[in-house]
C-alpha cells in the first residue's frame, strides 16, 4: 500500500512494460506523422547547417584559398580540326560491332532466256537502318551491275522502294521510333543515345525528320479511324491528365509549369449490331490532346454536335466513375451512400453474369431492358430524392465536386 494515496501499487513485469513502451513509441511516431501531414512542411529537404558548422566550412575554404597559386595563360585561338567522321544530315555510319545482313538482289536479265549474254562486273550497295527484336541491324542490298557482252551496255536493278524517299531507313525502324516515343514515352534524344551506344552514328535532326515525315504519312489513317469512330453506335470516351507546357526562359527550355496539365482523350467505338460486327472490325481507337477537360474540347475536336441531326443520341457516364464519387462521400453519409452502392452492385452483378455466359448482343439488350433498366430508374429516382432532401449536406448530394 502507498501511505500517501492509500491505493495499491501494481508492478508490471519487465517484458510487459517494454511492450507497452514500444507500443507508445509506435503510436507517438504515427501521431507525429499525421501532424506533419496536416500542419507540417512535407518537403524532404535537409535543414540548414548550424551556425558553428557553417563557420567551420568557411574557415576551411579560407585556408584553401591561402594555399592557391595562380598562373596567367596568354589568350589564344585554337583552330578546330575535323577528323572526317563528323555526322552530316544524310550520312549513316556504324562500327564493326553492328550486325549487317546482306540481301543480294537479282536482275531480270540474269533470269531470262538470254542470261548467258550478260555478266556481273560489280555490285552497288544501298544501306537501310532496320530494327529487329532487341537490337538494330543494317540491311545491305547488293545490286548487281551487269554488262551486255554484245555492246557493253551497263545495267543495274533499282534499289527497293522505301517508305520515305531518299532515306536510309527501313519501315521497321520507323515503326520502332514511333512506338518507343508515343507508346513507351522514350524521347528521341534518348533513342539517339541508344543508337550511339550500339555503335550507330546518325544525326539527331535526321531522326526527327524521319519521325515527322512518318507522322504526316499516318494522317489519312488517323482520318479514317476518326470517321469509323464517329460512324459507330456506341462511343466511349475517357481522358487522362498529362503534364504540358514549359515556362519561358532566356537560357533554355525552362521548367515545367506548376499545375499546367493537358488532357489526352482516348475514344473507342463498338457496335451493338451483330451484322456490323461481322462486316467490320469490332472496335477501333483514337487519341487526341486538349488543354482542358471542358466538354467543348472533345465536342469540337471530334465534330460531335450536341444532338446529331440524323439519329437520337444519349450521353452516358461510366458507372465506375459514378461509384467512385459516391465512395468519396461515404465518410459523411455512410448509410445513405450505402443505398447507392448496393444498387450499383446489382448492376455489376448482372453485367458479370452476362460476361461469364458469353451472351450475344440480343441477349444483352433483352437482359438490360428486363433487369438493369428498372434498377437504373430506381437509382436516379433515389438521387432526385436525395437532392431534394434539405437534411443532406451538399457534399454528399454532389459527391466528387
Amino acid at each position: 500500500m502507498n501511505p500517501a494515496t492509500s491505493e495499491p501499487t501494481v508492478e508490471l513485469p519487465n517484458t510487459q512494460f517494454d511492450a507497452m513502451r514500444e507500443q507508445i513509441d509506435s503510436l507517438q511516431s504515427q501521431l507525429d506523422w499525421f501532424k506533419r501531414q496536416l500542419f507540417g512542411h512535407k518537403s524532404e529537404k535537409r535543414p540548414a547547417l548550424e551556425h558553428d558548422q557553417a563557420a567551420l566550412f568557411e574557415r576551411i575554404a579560407a585556408d584553401a584559398k591561402l594555399g592557391e597559386q595562380t598562373v596567367t595563360v596568354p589568350e589564344h585561338k585554337r583552330r578546330k580540326h575535323r577528323s572526317g567522321d563528323e555526322v552530316n544530315e544524310a550520312g549513316l555510319r556504324f562500327t564493326e560491332d553492328v550486325p549487317v545482313r546482306t540481301i543480294r538482289l537479282s536482275c531480270p536479265e540474269l533470269d531470262g532466256p538470254d542470261a548467258d549474254q550478260y555478266e556481273i562486273i560489280d555490285y552497288k550497295e544501298s544501306l537501310r537502318l532496320a530494327r529487329q527484336p532487341g537490337s538494330h541491324v543494317v540491311l545491305r542490298y547488293e545490286r548487281p551491275v551487269i554488262r551486255a557482252k554484245a555492246d557493253g551496255t551497263l545495267t543495274t536493278v533499282a534499289a527497293p522502294l522505301g517508305v520515305l524517299d531518299h532515306a536510309q531507313v527501313d519501315v521497321s525502324m520507323l515503326a520502332g521510333l514511333l512506338i518507343d516515343k508515343f507508346q513507351w514515352h522514350l524521347p528521341l534524344y534518348r533513342q539517339h543515345q541508344r543508337l550511339a551506344a550500339e555503335g550507330i552514328t546518325i544525326a539527331p535532326a535526321t531522326i526527327e525528320a524521319w519521325v515527322k515525315r512518318t507522322v504526316e504519312l499516318l494522317g489519312p489513317v488517323a482520318a479514317a479511324i476518326k470517321a469509323a469512330i464517329l460512324s459507330g453506335d456506341y462511343l466511349k470516351v475517357d481522358e487522362t491528365p498529362i503534364k504540358a507546357g514549359r515556362m519561358k526562359s532566356s537560357t533554355g527550355q525552362g521548367k515545367m509549369k506548376t499545375g499546367c496539365t493537358g488532357r489526352s482523350w482516348a475514344s473507342t467505338v463498338t457496335s451493338r449490331s451483330r451484322t456490323q460486327r461481322s462486316a467490320a472490325p469490332r472496335w477501333c481507337a483514337s487519341c487526341w490532346a486538349s488543354s482542358s477537360r471542358a466538354r467543348s474540347r472533345p465536342t469540337a475536336t471530334r465534330s460531335m454536335p450536341a444532338t446529331p441531326p440524323s439519329s437520337p443520341s444519349a450521353r452516358m457516364r461510366c458507372w465506375v466513375h459514378t461509384r467512385r464519387t459516391f465512395i468519396k462521400a461515404e465518410a459523411g453519409e455512410p448509410q445513405v451512400v450505402g443505398q447507392a452502392l448496393e444498387m450499383i452492385r446489382a448492376l455489376y452483378k448482372i453485367e458479370k453474369e452476362l460476361r461469364d455466359h458469353g451472351a450475344d448482343s440480343e441477349t444483352i439488350s433483352a437482359t438490360c431492358t428486363e433487369l438493369s433498366e428498372p434498377i437504373v430508374d430506381k437509382f436516379f429516382g433515389w438521387v432526385n430524392e436525395q437532392i431534394a432532401d434539405p437534411g443532406c449536406c451538399p457534399r454528399a448530394r454532389w459527391p466528387g465536386r
